[in-house]
């Protein structure tokens, strides 16, 4: 009996220990377990504005619209793919009562896309008033940016025409030519207001005109009968976002095939300077030598450089004095004259605040010359180049300085023997 009594003593302490062990009741040491944070996946939203000002309605009245049309299409095909909500903005006159007598503003109205789109192929939408392009660009910055909840891609359809306001033009017909750079800087200040992880892509195409066109002045006008004219597609949005439709039309995304375009964002890669042996992106550079002075090859990889960057753009100086650049497969090369016992070895890489060629060649600075007679003419457009330059200054943050970026090295140089 006594056996039997110390048998279950042993068990029931046993029991006790072993539940001890395996508590799993709250304790101090459990409460600071911190709880994984939940990332919420933003949902995608694609804005589409349309400048239906007077002057667009060529494109759209054209007798052979389907490539003005099309581009509706890719954009379409844009958001499909990616499972995107898409919304539709254009210019509506609207008349309000102002002490008592009417008054005619033009206003953004959101529209649903299908049925802007089915409007366009159907040749039913209604043109207005004049509104200006840096109010087009207030609208679309504030569309993109006041929605918390989603990543939002916004894309702008227009003749890309920079004017100034009616009354400026009345008070001076020469406004548009004179102070063309301060509508530029109304594009910039614009865009300003988004931070640094926004980018802006410039879309070219070509589409039939037929309809007036206005000039400078708005006093002079010409009929355009049915001939091929440019327009633009301006993207704003988040640089990744952007980033993939910017690359999607390089790989050739269906409907949606600019002439020409750009891509402007601030997010630089870290800039890397190489040599055939090595990858810098510090600011010294090694180079061990056979002999005291020699000839060595850098280059620097094309995919570390903003898109607009060509060979126009990029400035490379050796010791204060520039050297050749010879773009040949995806690099920038150059070769420098190395010198071991010279104390100066600065090299200076500066991306000059320039414009992709086909911006200037496209530029017209006075539209009188554009005739339906007139072939050359008649691919430009009016005061293009300041459009753009607002657009990358606003983007970039640059208000009007001569270089984007600039960076600094030192090399170090020695003979391989020391080692």
């Amino acid at each position: 009996m006594k056996k039997l009594y110390i048998s279950l003593m042993v068990f029931l302490l046993t029991s006790l220990l072993f539940l001890g062990c395996n508590n799993t009741g709250d304790t101090a040491e459990n409460d600071t377990i911190p709880s994984k944070p939940i990332t919420v996946k933003k949902g995608l939203v694609v804005n589409v504005f349309l400048d239906n000002t007077s002057s667009m309605e060529g494109y759209a009245k054209a007798n052979d619209a389907s490539k003005f049309n099309e581009v509706f299409n890719g954009l379409y095909y844009y958001s499909s793919g990616t499972h995107a909500e898409i919304n539709g903005y254009y210019t509506q006159s609207n008349k309000t009562i102002v002490k008592g007598r009417p008054i005619s503003q033009t206003i953004i109205k959101p529209v649903n896309f299908e049925t802007l789109r089915s409007e366009i192929n159907h040749k039913n939408i209604k043109f207005t008033d004049s509104y200006q392009l840096p109010d087009f660009f207030n609208d679309v910055v504030d569309k993109t940016v006041n929605d918390n909840s989603h990543d939002v891609i916004s894309f702008f359809i227009t003749d890309g025409i920079l004017s100034g306001t009616n009354e400026e033009i009345r008070k001076d017909p020469m406004f548009n030519i004179n102070s063309a750079s301060t509508v530029q800087s109304r594009i910039s200040d614009a865009l300003r207001k988004l931070d640094d992880n926004y980018a802006s892509a410039v879309f070219r195409f070509k589409a039939y005109y037929n309809g007036k066109y206005y000039k400078y002045n708005n006093d002079y006008r010409t009929e355009l009968r049915n001939v091929s004219r440019p327009f633009y597609v301006i993207a704003i949005g988040p640089q990744d976002k952007l980033n993939e439709f910017y690359k999607q039309v390089e790989n050739g995304q269906k409907y949606f095939r600019p002439t020409e375009k750009v891509l402007f964002y601030r997010g630089l890669k870290d800039m890397k300077v190489n040599t055939l042996d090595a990858e810098y992106e510090k600011d010294t550079i090694f180079v061990y030598m056979e002999d005291s002075r020699e000839n060595h090859q850098f280059y620097i990889e094309k995919s570390v450089l903003p898109s607009y960057v060509d060979n126009n753009s990029l400035e490379i100086l050796w010791n204060g004095q520039p050297v050749d650049v010879v773009p040949q497969n995806g690099k920038y090369k150059f070769d420098l004259r190395l010198d071991k016992y010279d104390p100066g070895k600065t090299l200076t890489i500066r991306l000059k605040s320039d414009l992709p060629t086909w911006v200037k060649v496209c530029h017209s600075s006075n539209d009188k010359n554009i005739t339906d007679k007139n072939t050359a003419e008649l691919d430009k457009t009016f005061n293009l180049e300041f459009l753009v330059n607002g657009i990358k200054d606003g983007i970039l943050h640059l208000k009007g300085s001569d270089y984007d970026m600039k960076w600094n090295y030192t090399i170090c140089t020695d003979i391989k023997d020391n080692y």
